[in-house]
């Protein structure tokens, strides 16, 4: 079979040409391996300033961020926007005495974003008695990049045990 040499070249010159063309196309939905990395600080930066700080966990969050919760006594409480924030994380710091370990960290790409969810275990010991489980929940968050990198939009808390009850 006779295949004109204008028609192969024109084969690829298409070929070629619609290679470039796909990989000149903006990429959505993906993160890079940087932007995992500043991801996975915050969620590290959250339990730190938690438990030992220097600073309080606050500093995680977006301007206009949003973080809901249910534990303990507590069902469906809010705390909005960073002084209300930095009001609630401070208040924390004065009387935590638990010790944070996150698990089973996924992070998925959005097209504004990415989305994670991860697994929290509290731990607590008092005076010379063994470490205990104290609690454990679910984060869900949705992650914005903003003019100070990537920040926490919103974070909704579950804690499974012990199951949050009514007052």
């Amino acid at each position: 079979m006779y295949i004109p040499r204008f028609l192969v070249i024109l084969i690829l010159i298409t070929i070629l040409g619609s290679v470039g063309w796909i990989s000149a196309q903006p990429r959505t939905g993906i993160l890079s391996a940087q932007d995992l990395h500043e991801i996975e600080q915050l969620i590290e930066g959250y339990h730190r300033g938690m438990d030992i700080g220097p600073e309080d966990a606050s500093w995680v969050f977006a301007e206009d961020a949003v973080f809901e919760y249910s534990a303990g006594s507590v069902i469906g409480a809010t705390v909005s926007g960073s002084h209300e924030l930095k009001k609630f994380y401070a208040e924390r710091r004065q009387t935590n005495t638990a010790r944070h370990l996150v698990s089973n960290v996924v992070i998925k790409p959005t097209p504004n974003g990415a989305t994670g969810s991860l697994y929290m275990t509290t731990l607590n010991r008092t005076d010379d008695s063994p470490v205990t489980v104290t609690a454990f929940g679910i984060y869900e968050d949705i992650y914005a990049k903003t003019a100070a990198g990537w920040r926490i939009k919103r974070r909704v808390y579950t804690q499974q045990m012990p199951p949050a009850q009514a007052q």
